[in-house]
């Protein structure tokens, strides 16, 4: 049997909101992410503060106390900071989650 080792880094505890692929949340590509991939549920857009200090980076594993893992695919407006937005489908997943504030871990495998 083959064993992963992944090492989990304490972001800090950040507000967890969501967002609908809906033209009033989004731009006019409502269904893709800004570095051009389809959303998912299992992807997460994140504040530009965190990208751009190279907390995080696309692509980059988080894990989010009570919803999981989710994959870095988008980004928020520059005016939030310090958040993660996960895309729902439903208006009723979006007011389900409405605005909390969850430790957050950045998953890394370890280097070698």
């Amino acid at each position: 049997m083959n064993l992963i080792s992944l090492v989990m880094i304490l972001l800090g505890t950040l507000t967890v909101t969501s967002y609908r692929s809906v033209p009033e949340q989004t731009d006019s590509s409502p269904y893709s992410t800004s570095i051009g991939e389809r959303v998912t549920i299992r992807g997460c857009a994140v504040s530009q503060d965190l990208l751009q200090n190279g907390t995080v980076h696309y692509g980059d594993l988080l894990y989010i106390e009570g919803y999981g893992f989710r994959f870095i695919n988008d980004s928020m407006n520059v005016r939030i900071k310090n958040s993660i937005d996960l895309w729902v489908q439903t208006k009723a997943e979006e007011k389900k989650i409405g605005t909390r504030h969850k430790r957050v871990w950045l998953v890394r495998r370890p280097q070698i």
